[in-house]
């Protein structure tokens, strides 16, 4: 049975786990803020392939996510959340017109050595999405009955540059520069979780 289907991915509930669920990565490529989709044969193997490494590593270096373990190839393990509907979008590299404010004194390409984290509204059209701290804050978003203020916003920026860094360093590795990230969050009890875009 069908619990939640994405864009790129479709939950079903595991009955013998409470609160558990398994995650099916599909064959579906996006672009353009999904406007434009085709199946690609052979994704969902490789993305899921992508997704347990990022989050053994992420787990093996601390930070709490909703995976638990891979499931088989094309499918992966993990705890159910209570979605905050924000993705949090790190960039390290100004090139991007949503970053205007760092953009208009660095030039396009420049490596901006502190990093720029800002939230992008999963309940807006594309195109007026992001939102400005104050903006996060203003809306006042209610989620597991759990007020999202300063405090979670913080959590968030702090977790989302932390991933960054580490899924950097990693990528640094095999000589590939991470120039931008989307991460969202979730509850799970009173846990923090990261969970992917």
């Amino acid at each position: 049975m069908l619990f939640r289907e994405q864009v790129l991915k479709s939950y079903y509930p595991i009955k013998v786990y409470q609160n558990k669920y398994y995650s099916a990565c599909g064959t579906k490529i996006t672009a353009f803020d999904s406007t434009r989709k085709n199946d690609l044969i052979g994704k969902a193997k490789f993305s899921n392939a992508t997704t347990t490494a990022v989050f053994e590593l992420l787990n093996t270096c601390g930070i709490k996510t909703h995976y638990v373990k891979k499931h088989d190839d094309e499918s992966f393990i993990g705890i159910g959340c209570d979605m905050i509907p924000l993705e949090v979008v790190t960039r390290r590299i100004a090139t991007w017109l949503v970053f205007e404010e760092v953009t208009l004194e660095s030039r396009k390409g420049t490596d901006l050595h502190l990093l720029n984290w800002r939230c992008s509204s999963k309940m807006m059209p594309s195109m007026i999405r992001f939102w400005t701290y104050e903006q996060c804050v203003e809306n006042e978003l209610i989620v597991g009955g759990k007020k999202i203020g300063k405090h979670e916003l913080n959590i968030m920026g702090e977790m989302a540059v932390a991933v960054f860094e580490i899924l950097e360093r990693a990528w640094a590795t095999v000589d590939v520069a991470l120039v931008d990230m989307k991460v969202e969050f979730g509850f799970s009890n009173k846990d923090w979780r990261t969970s992917p875009c």
